[in-house]
């Protein structure tokens, strides 16, 4: 099974979180994401954020396992 997910950043939002089928939404501060039970590859790409770097990349996995990435990025 292949997922496309899409990682957006801001400094600033106005208006309010909407609930959807997804989960719950809050705001997380930055300094809080790594404390949270994510997927092996999300601590590769949380620097390129951080770097501000715009970047596309395939992690592959099997099952939860993670093996490897490719990435591109971009000027």
């Amino acid at each position: 099974m292949d997922w496309y997910v899409f990682v957006f950043t801001t400094q600033k939002f106005s208006g309010e979180l909407k609930e959807n089928d997804e989960g719950y939404l809050k705001w997380i501060p930055d300094t809080d994401l790594e404390s949270l039970p994510l997927w092996p590859s999300d601590h590769i790409f949380f620097p390129w954020l951080r770097e501000e770097k715009f970047f596309s990349a395939k992690f592959l996995y099997e099952g939860s396992v993670y093996l490897r990435h490719k990435v591109t990025f971009y000027p």
